[in-house]
């Protein structure tokens, strides 16, 4: 290998790396949760979490 193929490895690794940071800043900053449920920004409110309510139910 010479010297030009190694630098170019370096970049192509370098700007990958970047890229897949940047896209968990992304979701980071988006705050969902595991299953899809917004977990910043919710103030103590139930309106993020999901309803199991089940008003027919006899148990």
């Amino acid at each position: 290998m010479e010297t030009k193929d190694i630098l170019i490895f370096a970049f192509v690794f370098l700007a990958l790396g970047i890229r897949l940071y940047l896209n968990y800043m992304k979701k980071k900053k988006k705050g969902t949760g595991l299953n899809g449920v917004n977990t910043t920004g919710s103030g103590g409110k139930l309106s993020g979490m999901p309803d199991d309510y089940e008003p027919y139910s006899k148990t």
